[in-house]
């Protein structure tokens, strides 16, 4: 039954809903107080001279060149999307922290903010340094393979919500990704919501990674297809596969499907 229903009739819930307790208030309240600090670690050298450039021209090249650097405007951006503040906000932030923190920083316009952030690449640490360095030697991985959705709004959305005319522009994908057991996501696709699971699983599979054992739910699951990928797959690349069977799912006569047994 599902949970609106339940709630309704007065049904205890098939699963008891998580709770946080706080154990120590005064962590927790130092925690929420530190969330709202905002301080800067700048390893030696001058803040200005990584901020910016002095140079406006340089003999032999075209025009001025680009006074505000890419670390600087990095800065800005972070600090616009930790603190949720609007172009003319993150402008007036920077300019009042520089001058209580004593800092001598000229802070670009919200204009030219808005014309940097859009063409802003800013570097992503790799962090699955255990997956990586066993993918790099040749060892075969664990693969989690899951898939969630997403809801994309587009520019109508916004008027319908601010008239209430009731015509929401909603367009949903899914993200499928496949990740390791330590949280590290190995291969990721968006698709539209009409593709499915076991399509996605496919393309996964079919990238050619070392898998030791690949995991699924009940979405991917499919006897025929399932039973053919763990006859193929045993002994070989691919590894072993484990995915859960549907709730509703009706099984096979006996020794119809051989490879059946080992799903989940």
């Amino acid at each position: 039954m599902p949970y609106k229903e339940r709630a309704k009739s007065g049904l205890p819930r098939k699963r008891p809903k998580s709770s946080c307790k706080v154990t120590s208030w005064t962590a927790y309240n130092r925690s929420l107080i530190n969330r709202g600090r905002v301080s800067f670690y700048f390893p030696g050298g001058s803040v200005r001279a990584a901020f910016v450039n002095e140079i406006e021209y340089v003999e032999g090249l075209f025009g001025k060149q680009v006074r505000y650097l890419d670390p600087y405007i990095e800065t800005l951006f972070m600090l616009k999307i930790v603190f949720r503040l609007g172009m003319r906000q993150i402008t007036g932030f920077a300019k009042e922290y520089f001058q209580r923190a004593g800092l001598d920083l000229p802070v670009p316009s919200f204009g030219q903010l808005s014309d940097r952030f859009a063409t802003l690449q800013p570097s992503v640490k790799v962090r699955a340094a255990v997956a990586r360095q066993r993918l790099k030697e040749g060892k075969p991985v664990d693969l989690i393979v899951d898939s969630t959705g997403l809801k994309l709004d587009q520019a109508g959305e916004w008027h319908a919500v601010k008239h209430r005319n009731g015509k929401h522009r909603r367009n949903w994908g899914k993200l499928h990704f496949g990740q390791t057991p330590e949280g590290d996501i190995l291969v990721a696709e968006l698709m539209d919501s009409g593709v499915s699971d076991p399509e996605v699983l496919d393309q996964f599979l079919a990238k050619g990674l070392p898998l030791n054992k690949v995991m699924a739910d009940g979405a991917d699951y499919q006897i025929e297809r399932n039973a053919e990928l763990i006859t193929q797959g045993c002994g070989t690349a691919l590894g072993e596969l484990n995915i859960s069977r549907r709730h509703n799912c009706v099984l096979g006569k006996v020794g119809a499907y051989p490879a059946e047994q080992n799903l989940l």
